[in-house]
């Protein structure tokens, strides 16, 4: 059987281990005092079956709090002891000789970095680094720039590519900050957006994407004012309204408001939308904004980090000419 790994440890011991099954009134009893969840808040453990894990049945817990309701996998030992609220991934051969490591799951967060000693004995929580590869060259290896709209010169010596949504705070404040320091390097500096909506996180960021990525084909120089648009309004759009929000949106930018939203209704911007979040896959993205200059990810969004890559990518295309 393939070993697997809980993403989160929560363990919780429980009394009565002698318990034939899992008491599911007891266990969310437990809950509500291990997380301090408040009286408001519904919590049900659901669709427990045997789980590749021998002793342990695998679930949902359901969370409800004013009428809204979200679901986390849930790992529960058939006696009803132990519990763990996280994913499970499967483990195997890292990169790394002799190592196994947690393999990322389809429809999971991405796992923890974590490393498996040969023997069993040892584990390392981290990231391996392959220092034979060029961490910038494997990065632009990844991105697509071809047929994609862009601002600033085509044949910039830098080109910065933003993974972003429009329905995340820092997204904005990412786009604020870019807007008003990027002139200083007008004609050096090619800018790149990359749609990389959080679906599970912001219920309105992907028909937001899809509407964003509609613009851009009807008119990719005013696209990035109706992105502006949805920042600016971040907090009076829903999932419920976005679409019409999408086309006053593009009536004030000056893009045709019909075409944008048949473009919407029809998702024709979705394979372009998908493709980016794809690609962001590749490349490592975890959270946004997430910014690459010349192949460089940023250690934040924030000016004096995105400056410092920029000079640097300048100085460096400046000696190679």
């Amino acid at each position: 059987m393939t070993p697997l790994i809980s993403a989160t440890l929560l363990a919780a011991l429980l009394a009565n281990p002698a318990a034939a099954g899992p008491d599911l009134k007891r266990l969310t009893d437990h809950m509500h005092k291990s997380f301090s969840t408040p009286l408001s808040m519904k919590l049900e453990v659901k669709d427990l079956v045997p789980a590749e894990i021998a002793g342990f049945l695998s679930g949902s817990l359901v969370i409800t709090e004013e009428g809204k309701s979200q679901s986390q996998p849930i790992l529960v030992s058939q006696d009803g002891r132990w519990y763990v609220v996280g994913a499970l991934y499967r483990v195997a051969a890292s990169a790394v000789p002799g190592f196994r490591e947690v393999q990322p799951s389809e429809g999971l967060p991405p796992p923890p970095p974590l490393l498996l000693s040969p023997d069993g004995k040892h584990a390392v929580a981290g990231k391996p680094q392959d220092a034979s590869i060029d961490p910038d060259q494997d990065a632009l290896s990844k991105i697509s720039l071809k047929g994609v709209p862009f601002t600033g010169p085509a044949n910039a010596r830098v080109t910065i590519v933003e993974y972003s949504e429009l329905q995340c705070p820092h997204c904005k404040l990412a786009a604020e900050v870019l807007e008003k320091e990027l002139p200083a390097y007008a004609g050096k500096v090619r800018f790149v957006f990359k749609h990389y909506p959080l679906k599970d996180m912001h219920p309105w960021s992907y028909s937001a994407a899809i509407a964003a990525a509609c613009a851009e084909t009807l008119d990719e120089k005013k696209a990035p004012a109706l992105r502006a648009a949805f920042f600016r309004a971040q907090t009076e759009v829903n999932a419920e309204n976005v679409r019409e929000k999408a086309g006053a949106f593009a009536e004030s930018v000056g893009l045709p408001k019909a075409a944008l939203l048949g473009c919407y209704d029809a998702k024709g911007s979705r394979a372009r939308v998908d493709g980016d979040i794809a690609e962001g896959d590749r490349v490592g993205v975890m959270g946004v904004p997430a910014i690459f200059i010349n192949g460089r990810r940023t250690r934040s969004y924030q000016w004096p980090f995105v400056k410092s890559v920029i000079d640097e990518m300048l100085e460096s295309a400046g000696k190679g000419k």
